[in-house]
C-alpha cells in the first residue's frame, strides 16, 4: 500500500522565498523513483495567493518511506528546512495523506 506525505509551508509575504530542497535531495529522490520506492513527487504546487507551498511525495510503501527518511541527505535537508523556516518565519507542517 502506498504512503503519501505532504509538506506545507506558509509564509507571510511573497518577498520571502520558500525553502527548496537541494539538488542532492532531488538526485536521491530520483534514485528512489527509479528503483520503484517512490511512485511520484511534486514540489511545485503553490497557492493562488502564493503564500502556501505544498510538496508531496508518494512512496511505494511505509517501509520505503521509513528507509528514505533515515538517509543522511534527507536528515540534513530536514534540519536545513527547520533552520531556514525558523529564520524566515515560515510555518510548516508534515502530514500523511490517506
Amino acid at each position: 500500500m502506498s504512503y503519501t506525505v505532504k509538506l506545507l509551508q506558509q509564509r507571510n509575504s511573497t518577498n520571502i522565498d520558500f525553502f527548496s530542497v537541494s539538488d542532492d535531495v532531488i538526485k536521491k529522490i530520483e534514485e528512489y523513483k527509479s528503483s520503484g520506492s517512490i511512485i511520484s513527487y511534486d514540489f511545485s504546487d503553490i497557492s493562488e495567493d502564493e503564500l502556501i507551498k505544498t510538496m508531496v511525495i508518494t512512496f511505494n510503501s511505509l517501509d520505503d518511506y521509513t528507509l528514505a527518511i533515515n538517509e543522511d541527505v534527507f536528515i540534513d535537508s530536514a534540519i536545513s528546512r527547520q533552520t531556514y523556516c525558523n529564520e524566515h518565519s515560515i510555518s510548516w507542517s508534515i502530514e500523511q495523506v490517506d
